[in-house]
């Protein structure tokens, strides 16, 4: 990402955070990259695990 100008990093430092502020797509992300969520749900991971706004 080195080439890439202050102005598209800001863009996609600001993209990237609505993407992870979404509970869904935090949530697979957890399931599928900690061992200690592998064996939960998806929606049990929203609901139980993701407090708030993320």
């Amino acid at each position: 990402m080195s080439n890439l100008s202050e102005e598209n990093l800001v863009a996609y430092d600001k993209l990237a955070k609505r993407v992870l502020s979404r509970k869904s797509i935090l949530a697979h992300i957890l399931k599928y990259s900690i061992a200690e969520f592998a064996d939960c749900e998806v929606e049990e991971i929203e609901k139980k695990y993701i407090e708030g706004a993320p």
